[in-house]
């Protein structure tokens, strides 16, 4: 279980940044704010499940070290999260509710791409498929 948390908590808190960020913003309308729910759900609970069915094939296919390269993979997102991060949560949020079509899209995947990474580590984990969705979710 503390495998599990370690992996999702820092999901959890990135997630609940930006959701923060987007409450406090000036969407006026019921339904600017049903499609930027829509949009983040989307990719903030979908990147995660696609980065562990990634990382379970990639586990099966390196085997024994596999635990080895999820640790690694960890302490390479932590550092990429913390370097590389020059943008804060309330840019990313004005940015996603000023963005429609494409770049709304884009910018979902853009926002979401620290999950699948880790979602990748988790799958290299072999971390139990039906935990990490219960867990992702609440």
């Amino acid at each position: 279980m503390l495998k599990l948390l370690a992996f999702v908590l820092p999901l959890g808190l990135d997630s609940f940044a930006v959701a923060a960020a987007i409450g406090a913003s000036q969407v006026t309308t019921i339904w600017q704010r049903l499609r930027i729910s829509l949009i983040f759900v989307l990719f903030e609970g979908g990147m995660p499940l696609i980065g562990l069915a990634l990382g379970a094939m990639l586990a099966r296919g390196i085997g024994q070290v596999a635990d080895y390269v999820a640790g690694a993979a960890v302490i390479a997102i932590g550092a990429w999260m913390l370097l590389a991060s020059d943008e804060d949560e309330e840019e990313k949020a004005s940015r996603l509710t000023a963005s429609h079509g494409l770049a709304l899209i884009g910018l979902g995947i853009s926002i979401s791409l620290d999950e699948l990474a880790i979602g990748v580590t988790i799958g290299l984990a072999h971390l139990p498929i039906t935990a990490v969705i219960v867990t992702i979710a609440l």
